[in-house]
């Protein structure tokens, strides 16, 4: 199991991909469209913990497509402290 920490701007997100020990395995750069988050997607196993932030309301637009469900993926979306 990994720890995939994405933070989402506009136009490309930034991941990080941490193992059980802490220790960042790898860091990455994608582009914010369906093509390169299916393909993020992919690299990802059920048991993988998957958080997503972002300094503005950009979240919703990965959030809220419809991707993430066709993909698999339950998105838990909730407002901030």
């Amino acid at each position: 199991m990994y720890y995939v920490e994405v933070d989402v701007g506009k136009w490309k997100c930034r991941a990080a991909i941490m193992d059980q020990e802490g220790i960042i395995v790898e860091e990455f750069t994608f582009k914010n469209d369906i093509h390169d988050i299916k393909n993020v997607a992919k690299r990802l196993s059920p048991e993988d913990k998957v958080v997503m932030k972002s300094t503005s309301s950009v979240w919703m637009s990965v959030a809220l497509r419809p991707a993430p469900t066709r993909l698999g993926f339950t998105p838990l979306v909730g407002p901030s402290p």
